[in-house]
């Protein structure tokens, strides 16, 4: 299996490739665009692929990851490129994928995040269930 890590910015980027996660790229910001997928999808290839998406642990982070969801650009790529589309999630003492591996390496890494990375329809039903239980 292929895969890529897309993180937000190139900090975070250098971090991991310099932990021994070469296979990042940062799409510079939050606004994670169909070209950016589209390239991500073409570069990994289809059956069995995967793109792991890794945004800051912020609000800004998990906000942008609901907008990716809710305007089926995931699903999109997903079905057209026959590509898997992951979400990958950070422990909460860490704000983002640099700090995780500054703290802990890129092995740990490896085996606490992208190790445990969930389809990215089963990470928006759960955003919104815990929407829900905030309300309550």
């Amino acid at each position: 299996t292929v895969t890529i890590v897309v993180v937000e910015g190139y900090f975070d980027a250098i971090a991991l490739a310099s932990a021994g996660i070469e296979e990042v790229v940062a799409s510079m910001g939050t606004s994670l665009t169909q070209e950016q997928l589209e390239v991500a999808s073409r570069t990994v290839g289809s059956h069995g692929s995967r793109i792991v998406i890794c945004f800051d642990a912020d609000e800004a982070g998990q906000n942008a990851m609901e907008r990716l969801c809710e305007n089926k650009l995931l699903s999109k790529i997903s079905e057209e490129r026959e590509v898997e589309i992951h979400i990958a999630g950070l422990p909460d003492d860490f704000k983002d994928p640099a700090d995780f591996v500054q703290a802990r390496g890129g092995e740990a890494f490896r085996k606490e995040v992208l190790a445990a990375t969930i389809p990215w329809s089963d990470w928006y039903i759960d955003r919104l269930a815990s929407s829900y239980k905030q309300d309550d």
